[in-house]
């Protein structure tokens, strides 16, 4: 008696649930990108991760891209200042050449 008072009570609470069709998301039109646009700038660790990834995969062939990766923080992480400098500088560098070809764009 008592769970057939809890489901009259229960149906007259449920609302009516639309349809699927009125609950599809609306998806947001992205802004196409334009091909003539120079590329970005790289930061200091993208150009270290660049030159270091090729031999770190020929040392341990073994490991997968995300492996790869994980040690080449592993091994950023353990630089010195000094010895991330050359990197830095390549990345201002870089930061250069983006803003002139920006400037020119």
């Amino acid at each position: 008696m008592v769970l057939v008072e809890y489901l009259d009570d229960f149906e007259a609470n449920i609302k009516e649930v639309p349809a699927e069709s009125d609950h599809k998301k609306k998806r947001k039109v992205s802004k196409s990108k334009d091909k003539n646009a120079p590329k970005r700038n790289y930061h200091s660790y993208v150009h270290f991760a660049v030159k270091m990834s090729p031999l770190i995969k020929a040392e341990h062939p073994e490991l997968n891209q995300k492996e790869v990766y994980k040690e080449v923080g592993v091994k950023w992480n353990a630089l010195t200042e000094e010895e991330k400098q050359p990197y830095i500088d390549l990345a201002n560098k870089d930061k250069v050449r983006y803003s002139h070809e920006m400037e020119e764009y």
